[in-house]
């Protein structure tokens, strides 16, 4: 925990309620705003920074880190030195936004979002002569569990936007981010079971120790 931290210790979670913690193992996780936070790896370390009620700022410091809501929906998956804002939206769970490459694997369309890099199968008119751009769409999620290998959520679009054309040859996940570059805020943001989800600036990622402690004194994990 950073100095001036708050939060409530239990055997297999600590409920981060103020200021920043961190955790390195995955057996263990950290929850906040709603969320629950854990790396995938056991020698992944995962920071999260609490910056309201319904804020947080999530850090992959090492290893990949996993993202989800108390009902186990996938909201992101972060790749070790990513960092991402995510916020509680009114709009409820089943709302989705997402934008990326559209694919198709073993006849199902698929996205994965530039943002989180969660994996969806879409569903919808408009959506086959589509495959191989980059796109945004919104929609309803299936409480449904997905029939495409990994993939977290089935979502019945109900609105779809080209952003680019072609450029999802090869490994989508890698062509989207790389698009990504070239879109606006509003364009690369996400909402993803209930919760919005944005880039950050905070630096959690990549400050080798927490607000408070010095870099040869680490921070208290589980």
């Amino acid at each position: 925990m950073a100095s001036n931290s708050r939060a409530r210790v239990f055997d297999t979670h600590l409920v981060l309620e103020d200021g920043i913690g961190q955790i390195e193992t995955a057996n263990y996780r950290i929850e906040a705003a709603g969320l629950e936070i854990s790396p995938e790896a056991k020698d992944g370390i995962a920071r999260v920074k609490v910056s309201g009620s319904q804020r947080i700022v999530v850090a992959a410091y090492q290893g990949e880190v996993r993202v989800a809501t108390r009902n186990n929906v996938l909201v992101a998956k972060l790749e070790p030195g990513k960092e991402l804002t995510f916020e509680s939206q009114a709009a409820g769970p089943s709302v989705i936004k997402v934008s990326g490459c559209l694919t198709r694997t073993n006849g199902k369309l698929i996205l994965v979002d530039k943002t989180t890099g969660v994996k969806i199968e879409l569903r919808g008119s408009g959506l086959e002569k589509e495959v191989g751009n980059q796109v945004e769409v919104g929609g309803t999620a299936d409480a449904t569990a997905p029939s495409a290998p990994g993939t977290s959520q089935i979502v019945y679009v109900n609105n779809l936007k080209r952003i680019a054309k072609g450029g999802c040859s090869g490994n989508a996940p890698a062509a989207a981010a790389a698009a990504a570059g070239g879109l606006s805020g509003a364009a690369i943001g996400a909402i993803v079971g209930g919760v919005a989800v944005t880039g950050s600036l905070v630096g959690l990622a990549v400050v080798h120790a927490l607000p408070g402690q010095s870099q040869s004194q680490p921070a208290t994990s589980r």
